[in-house]
């Protein structure tokens, strides 16, 4: 794969926590699907379900990990259900995106619920709101 964008499931991610209060990757890809927002790359667009993942974590990784646009703290956390996504979260906290490579446990990481982190959500209003207006049917 060449290049990528996923400004689009950037704004979806951020969007659906703004006003649902916390989303997972498995329904952004859902609504992903009822909007026809794809993964954009290069090369082209991938429209299935694996790929719009692959994006979404990436969004996930930026806003999950200290390095984020907000430098000195993650924009989101993860509200894990079981300990199985506990030990996840943990991993992914340690060691990024990279040590996910069993099906379950990817599986399993596209189910986990993400949050704003405390005082984090007002930053993004005003890039929520153009976002918003795009996607009101």
């Amino acid at each position: 794969m060449g290049h990528a964008n996923i400004r689009n499931l950037n704004d979806i991610f951020i969007r659906r926590i703004y006003a649902k209060g916390k989303a997972s990757i498995q329904e952004c890809i859902e609504e992903s699907k009822k909007r026809k927002e794809w993964f954009k790359a290069s090369e082209g667009e991938y429209t299935d379900d694996g790929m719009l993942s692959l994006g979404y974590e990436e969004v996930v990784l930026f806003h999950g990990r200290p390095w984020c646009e907000n430098k000195h703290r993650p924009n989101i956390e993860a509200i894990p259900e079981n300990d199985k996504q506990e030990k996840i979260i943990e991993s992914f906290n340690q060691d990024g995106l990279s040590y996910i490579n069993e099906n379950e446990e990817l599986d399993e990481f596209i189910k986990i619920q993400w949050k704003f982190t405390k005082g984090t959500r007002a930053m993004y209003l005003n890039k929520t709101i153009p976002a918003v207006s795009r996607f009101e049917n």
